[in-house]
């Protein structure tokens, strides 16, 4: 398929083109309480082509999809209305990845030995007060990736993403409280997958003793990574290329995020880490990846970004680098016994604005943290200033791992206000 697809692209007179193809082998589990209701298995391609055309003194490209199954006169259909739709784009021009090659294969585990593997860790835990799975879902995927385009280029590697959904449970005695859990790795050990289960059963039986009470209108506030990726992301979004050449970014560098006394931020801008399922051994313009420290110490140190807008703004291409890396500090759990905090379990939202110096959101369930008590507590919200925030931030010790994010498994904020 592939050579036929380049050999209809290279006879349709463009100016470049783009192939990302994938082939995703597939192993699901669907669980009703702790039994197994469907297993579900294949193995399908994706393929996607971007074609790019000169004209006008600009650079035009269109994207569209393609399938094994579609005749040559279906593709060269295709490609004449791409090429049509790219005529309508005015991109200033850059020049496409040349002569890269690589072939980096994967070895591991059949998907179904790994689809039990997990089943298995996740069912061992109990919860003593009585806190269940009502469904759990398990996918596990295995990606073989390729990307070839006009100039050269031809790229393969294969990956592993898995991810578990589940409805976590609590009865009470006239209703059923619900949450809905979902967490996406690539390497995982039983002992990870169980502390997750774990907590995820803590949580939904804390949901379901939450009371709104009164609170203290200023508090130091605990929030977890499923948070503390959202507001870094506020910072890395700003960080990139595209927002450089767009002149739309609020941070240059030089700028310091973290004017006080807590714990210094580095942020690591990384395209692998054996735990976060959006590793990747290229991006999707085929641009190798080029590590890049992004803030060090609390400090804006650079930018980065994919080959379009690297050339834009005649910065090195460090690829669209799809992971962030966050150093821990020290902070303990152990450490916070006898203060008073909220650790805040679940949001509505999160916001984060840097231009409006903001940083606050919903709370749905948190811990309110007194002394020996542990209170599950609901119906508020936080908010304060960002930079005020940030100034005084303490990173745990602790690093744990997602999508797309590596670091500490929570951050510490002293004077939130509590509404």
């Amino acid at each position: 398929m592939m050579n036929r697809l380049v050999n209809l692209l290279n006879k349709s007179g463009l100016d470049g083109f783009i192939i990302n193809a994938t082939n995703r082998e597939i192993y699901q589990l669907y669980f009703v309480k702790e039994k197994v209701e469907t297993v579900r298995s294949g193995n399908f391609d994706e393929i996607s082509v971007t074609v790019f055309v000169k004209h006008d003194g600009k650079l035009g490209d269109a994207k569209f999809n393609v399938s094994p199954s579609n005749s040559d006169e279906e593709i060269l259909a295709q490609i004449a209305t791409g090429k049509e739709n790219a005529l309508a784009v005015f991109n200033p021009p850059y020049e496409l990845i040349k002569n890269e090659k690589c072939e980096i294969p994967l070895e591991g585990k059949p998907l179904n030995e790994m689809a039990n593997e997990i089943a298995e860790a996740i069912f061992s835990v109990k919860n003593k007060n009585g806190a269940k799975l009502n469904a759990t879902e398990i996918f596990v995927n295995k990606l073989s990736k390729r990307i070839i385009n006009s100039e050269g280029v031809d790229k393969s590697a294969t990956l592993y993403k898995c991810m578990i959904e589940t409805i976590p449970t609590f009865d009470l005695e006239n209703e059923s409280v619900e949450i809905y859990a979902q967490k996406n790795f690539s390497k995982f050990t039983k002992e990870e997958i169980k502390e997750y289960i774990s907590n995820k059963l803590f949580e939904v039986e804390a949901r379901a003793k939450a009371k709104k009470i009164s609170l203290d209108k200023s508090m130091n506030v605990l929030i977890r990574d499923e948070e503390i990726i959202q507001i870094l992301d506020s910072y890395v979004g700003e960080l990139n290329y595209a927002s450089l050449a767009n002149d739309s970014n609020a941070l240059k560098v030089g700028d310091n995020i973290q004017k006080g006394e807590g714990d210094k931020i580095t942020i690591r801008m990384k395209n692998h880490i054996p735990e976060c399922s959006e590793s990747a051994e290229f991006d999707e313009d085929g641009a190798s990846f080029k590590e890049k420290v992004i803030i060090e110490n609390g400090v804006v140190k650079d930018f980065y970004g994919g080959n379009r807008f690297a050339q834009y703004v005649n910065k090195e291409c460090t690829g669209n680098l799809p992971l962030a890396e966050i150093n821990t500090g020290k902070l303990t759990k152990e450490s916070l016994k006898g203060e008073t905090y909220l650790e805040c379990l679940q949001f509505s939202g999160i916001q984060c604005d840097l231009l409006n110096d903001y940083l606050g959101g919903e709370v749905r369930l948190a811990i309110l943290h007194k002394g020996d008590e542990e209170i599950p507590v609901c119906g508020f919200s936080i908010s304060g200033r960002l930079s005020e925030l940030m100034a005084n931030v303490r990173l745990s010790a602790k690093r744990t791992h997602n999508q797309y994010y590596s670091g500490p498994e929570y951050m510490y904020f002293e004077g939130f206000q509590v509404l």
